[in-house]
């Protein structure tokens, strides 16, 4: 992957953590209420069904970084961004927190 700057693969394991304390904010304090001023509440099986449906988009984020990657090494080409690595960690976070 190619680095930006100071940034590489160990510094975007921080973006994960960031992305659970952000995901969390933002589901706790208006996703949840906004849903239950109009008298929607969730039910912890639908909850984790969210979650898992979410980490399981992370990990086809993270097959199609993958493959990009093996396919630019094998054809020679320009390594990629290592910031395409930001989806993944984001879907994570979403997971984590709801």
């Amino acid at each position: 992957m190619q680095t930006v700057g100071k940034f590489d693969a160990s510094m975007m394991a921080n973006f994960d953590s960031i992305s659970v304390v952000v995901s969390g904010l933002l589901v706790q304090r208006f996703f949840y209420p906004a849903l239950e001023r109009r008298g929607i509440r969730m039910k912890y099986t639908h909850k984790f069904a969210l979650g898992t449906g979410l980490s399981a988009l992370a990990v086809v984020c993270s097959l199609i970084i993958d493959y990009k990657i093996h396919s630019n090494i094998d054809n020679g080409r320009e390594k990629i961004n290592i910031f395409y690595m930001i989806f993944p960690y984001a879907f994570i976070g979403k997971y984590l927190s709801s």
